[in-house]
């Protein structure tokens, strides 16, 4: 079975973090991005113990962010 991964957006709360959430538990890998790099070490330390979690703190409406995100992923 191919390796599933995923790039989850505005992934500090919200939407963003339920389907996080709902991602990992399906097996996905997940690079988490958001401005809140708080939040998302929070929502990755939660996510840890059923996937493998990358954060990736920035804005994407800024090169140096957009940048950033498409590094990781």
């Amino acid at each position: 079975m191919a390796e599933l991964n995923a790039l989850v957006t505005g992934a500090s709360r919200g939407i963003g973090a339920a389907l996080a959430r709902e991602l990992a538990e399906r097996g996905y890998n997940l690079v988490l991005n958001a401005r809140d790099e708080a939040a998302l070490r929070e929502l990755a330390d939660d996510l840890g113990a059923i996937s493998d979690v990358t954060i990736c703190a920035g804005d994407l409406t800024t090169p140096e962010g957009l940048g950033e995100v498409k590094a990781q992923a």
